[in-house]
C-alpha cells in the first residue's frame, strides 16, 4: 500500500511539474480538447496504479508513456466523435429519405387517380403482402389482384413518362 501511494505522490508531481508542456502537447494534437484528453490520461494512469498494472519506470519513460497515452486517448476521442457525428447524419439521411419518399408517393397516389380497390390494393402492396394474402383480404379472386396491379403499374408508367 505504501509503494503506490509513493507512485502515485510521484506521478502526481511528474504531472504538477510537466503540466505546461503534456497540456501544450495535447492541444497541438487535439485543439480544444487538449485538458480532457490529458485528464483521462491521469485518470487512467491513477487507475492502473491502483490496480498495480503500471510498471516502475524512470521519469523519462513515463513522459513517454504519457504522451503516447495522449495521442491514443485523443484519437479515440476523436474517432468516437466522428462515428457519433456519422451515425447521427446517417438516421438524418435515413429520415430525410424516407420523408422524401413518403411525399413522392402521396404524389405520385393523387396523380394516379386510383379507385378505391386499387387504393386498398396499393396500400397492401406497401405493406409487402403477396397476390394471395391480397386477394383473401379483399375477399377477390388472385387474378383480379393482378389484374388490377396490372392497371396500377401502367399509370404509374404513364404519370412517370409525364415527368420527362
Amino acid at each position: 500500500m505504501k509503494k503506490n501511494e509513493d507512485l502515485k505522490r510521484a506521478l502526481d508531481e511528474l504531472f504538477t511539474k510537466n503540466y505546461p508542456q503534456l497540456i501544450q502537447f495535447a492541444h497541438y494534437f487535439f485543439p480544444g480538447r487538449g485538458m480532457d484528453v490529458l485528464h483521462d490520461v491521469y485518470l487512467k494512469l491513477c487507475s492502473k496504479l491502483r490496480n498495480g498494472t503500471l510498471p516502475p519506470m524512470d521519469e523519462q519513460s513515463y513522459l513517454a508513456y504519457i504522451r503516447v497515452s495522449i495521442r491514443n486517448l485523443g484519437l479515440n476521442h476523436v474517432r468516437r466523435d466522428r462515428y457519433a457525428d456519422f451515425s447521427k447524419a446517417s438516421t438524418q439521411k435515413v429520415e430525410n429519405s424516407f420523408f422524401e419518399l413518403m411525399d413522392f408517393l402521396s404524389c405520385l397516389r393523387r396523380q394516379l387517380q386510383l379507385s378505391a380497390p386499387q387504393e386498398k390494393i396499393w396500400n397492401l402492396k406497401r405493406q409487402e403482402f403477396k397476390r394471395g394474402e391480397i386477394a383473401d383480404e379483399l375477399n377477390v379472386h388472385p387474378d383480379v389482384v393482378r389484374k388490377e396491379w396490372q392497371t396500377i403499374q401502367r399509370k404509374c408508367r404513364r404519370v412517370s413518362n409525364s415527368w420527362r
